[in-house]
Formats: C-alpha cells, sequence, structure tokens
C-alpha cells in the first residue's frame, strides 16, 4: 500500500488534494472507518497514527490517515 506525504505552506492544495484522493481511492461504504484525521501536536494522536497506518483497509479501496501539525 502507498505511503504520500505531503508537505508545503499551500493548506488549500493539500487539502484539495486529500480530499481528491479520498474520493477517488476510499470506498464510499467505508469511508467513516477508513479516513482518519489527526492532530500531530498531540504526541498521543502521532502514536495512533501508526497503529491506523499498520491497520488494512476495511472493505473494498484504500485507508487514508491525515496527521497535521
Amino acid at each position: 500500500m502507498p505511503i504520500q506525504i505531503l508537505w508545503g505552506n499551500d493548506l488549500n492544495a493539500q487539502n484539495t488534494f486529500i480530499q481528491q484522493l479520498i474520493d477517488t481511492e476510499v470506498s464510499k461504504e467505508w469511508k467513516e472507518i477508513n479516513v482518519t484525521f489527526l492532530n500531530g501536536d498531540d504526541d498521543e494522536q502521532v502514536n495512533k497514527a501508526f497503529d491506523e497506518i499498520l491497520t488494512p483497509p476495511f472493505g473494498d479501496g484504500y485507508r487514508i490517515v491525515t496527521l497535521k501539525k
């Protein structure tokens, strides 16, 4: 499963790209389970991101984990 890292100051472009990725790659039926938004300022959520990344997606499509700082 691919991992993509987005880096930069253009948050609008990042958010647009992430939403397009969610719309095209995540199963609509499993979206609530396979898409996770986390806060990179919280150490506990950083650890949770690693757990989420290692968990395979449910149903068809990909799992997307966003960790923003």
